[in-house]
């Protein structure tokens, strides 16, 4: 399982060598899954769970850089195949996410049907008159 306080600077180093922006930690949902390859942490991805519906949302996928095509389909297979199982046990239905189209098509080998392109992520912080960029 994801532990935010060991876990959340490793996931920030990967997407900051990728020269991304790493996800603030508040957008992390609780249920987290941390997969290892040779005893090393190699993948990680979160699901969102829906309280009035059967419908969970997979988030946040990111393998550690540097790992082969293979190795990372591998991790990426076992996030995937845990979080599916767990969330299944909890009674959830659905599992849905928006992710770039390579990680769309190695998720449509591991069950996903591809649903529609060409969605951009928005967000807002709802905490006093900041919008999560200083306005």
């Amino acid at each position: 399982m994801f532990e935010p306080e060991a876990d959340y600077p490793l996931l920030c180093e990967w997407w900051r060598a990728r020269g991304k922006n790493p996800p603030m930690r508040e957008l992390l949902p609780k249920l987290g899954v941390v997969a290892h390859r040779d005893g090393e942490d190699a993948a990680m991805g979160f699901v969102f769970m829906d309280n009035s519906s059967p419908v969970c949302f997979f988030e946040v996928p990111t393998a550690r850089p540097g790992l082969s095509l293979a190795d990372a389909r591998e991790a990426f297979a076992a996030v995937i195949g845990f979080l599916k199982l767990h969330t299944a046990q909890l009674g959830y239905v659905v599992m849905y996410g928006y992710t770039l189209p390579a990680l769309a098509r190695e998720a449509r080998r591991l069950g996903f049907q591809k649903q529609r392109e060409g969605m951009t992520m928005i967000y807002s912080v709802l905490k006093g008159d900041d919008d999560g960029h200083g306005r």
